[in-house]
């Protein structure tokens, strides 16, 4: 529990120890939260937006957030919008005004619970995505053809020999390495998979290098529609 008002603390502390709960600490401030927060791994955090000290809830939230992966629910007095839009931006995981319902404060907990372990599976999943990638020799690019807009990963980056911030994801850009006699080949090819709407393709062409050899590469393309009435 991290609360400034040590009456309103214990009060809470009271509430959810005798509805069976755990709390493995209260404190009053956003940096000793962040230090029990590492040291004791809780399950969840009850996380007021008023704080003594340099920091509020608000952003010793996004600090744990960002650095712990533990659940915070925020627990706070304020009901006013401004407040619920920036505790909004740091991705709680429920906002539950005082005095806490044990009811309403059950279900936050259970979905805050269930959320972080579908959020932990993903950046699993994440990770051994990546590392397959790596150990693949691919990159990965993603291109909107209605906005125009090409996006690529560090890894694709890396097979053209580049280093992070020496491509941009300008399409020019690319398409400049794509080896001259085959531009016009793997261009009709991109537009006629865009046309008929396919599933999939697959192109084997040449490319540049960064400096200036030519290698081989395969694209293979999978279509994701947003919208199929589009």
């Amino acid at each position: 529990i991290v609360e400034d008002e040590q009456i309103v603390a214990k009060y809470i502390e009271k509430q959810l120890t005798g509805a069976g709960y755990e709390v493995v600490d209260v404190v009053t401030s956003g940096d000793k939260a962040i230090e029990k927060v590492r040291l004791l791994s809780p399950d969840v955090v009850l996380m007021d937006i008023k704080l003594m000290g340099s920091m509020d809830g608000i952003e010793t939230a996004d600090h744990i957030r960002k650095n712990n992966q533990v659940p915070v629910i925020f627990l706070t007095s304020l009901s006013d919008d401004e407040s619920f839009q920036r505790a909004k931006i740091t991705e709680p995981f429920g906002y539950l005004i005082k005095p806490i319902d044990l009811k309403e404060f059950n279900r936050a907990v259970e979905m805050a619970l269930y959320k972080n372990k579908i959020y932990k599976e993903l950046i699993e999943t994440k990770m051994r995505f990546e590392i397959a990638i790596r150990a693949g020799n691919m990159g990965v690019w993603e291109f909107w053809p209605t906005e125009k807009k090409y996006f690529s990963d560090n890894n694709l980056k890396a097979l053209y020999h580049f280093n992070e911030n020496e491509l941009t994801d300008n399409l020019d850009d690319w398409s400049a390495l794509v080896y001259k006699d085959d531009r016009e080949l793997m261009s009709s090819t991109f537009n006629n998979f865009l046309l008929s709407k396919g599933r999939e393709f697959k192109f084997e062409h040449r490319i540049y290098r960064k400096d200036g050899s030519v290698g081989w590469v395969v694209d293979h393309g999978l279509l994701f529609e947003a919208d199929k009435d589009k």
